[in-house]
């Protein structure tokens, strides 16, 4: 059962023969209810702090919660760029790779394609050199003629 402070300091006691001195006891009475008042204002201030960083201490869960979808959030996001990258540069070393391959094949397909040329140009020179000779022994033989009959 809960005593309030007025009560204490409302308490009648009765008067007996060699009893307690009432002066003294309402003193005693009333100390005990200004010490009792000021308890309970202590108590309903703790009660209050209490209140209060109970609820500092909720909004701060409710901070470290959101920043730990935050740092959550930019784990995930990093992760997803990271592995964005890496597919990128994969298809980018692939594609450099193909378009290489094109290349060299170009290459050697245009490598190919002059020796040809080259060895058509000489088979023409050769042939050209032939006819050369032939037109010139022609020129000889009727020089050669040409001489004879004038001599």
């Amino acid at each position: 059962m809960k005593i309030a402070p007025i009560e204490i300091r409302n308490a009648e006691f009765p008067k007996i023969f060699r009893g307690f001195d009432p002066e003294r006891v309402k003193s005693f009475l009333e100390t005990v209810a200004d010490q009792m008042e000021e308890l309970i204002r202590e108590n309903i201030s703790l009660s209050e702090r209490i209140k209060d960083l109970d609820l500092k201490v909720e909004d701060y869960r409710r901070m470290e919660n959101i920043m730990k979808e935050a740092l959550l959030t930019a784990q995930k996001t990093t992760d997803e760029l990271k592995r964005n990258a890496e597919k990128e540069a994969e298809l980018l070393m692939r594609n450099a790779k193909i378009e290489a391959e094109k290349m060299v094949e170009e290459t050697k397909e245009e490598l190919k394609r002059l020796k040809q040329e080259i060895e058509d140009l000489k088979a023409r020179r050769k042939s050209l050199l032939m006819e050369f000779r032939s037109i010139i022994e022609t020129q000889k033989k009727w020089v050669d003629a040409m001489l004879e009959k004038e001599a």
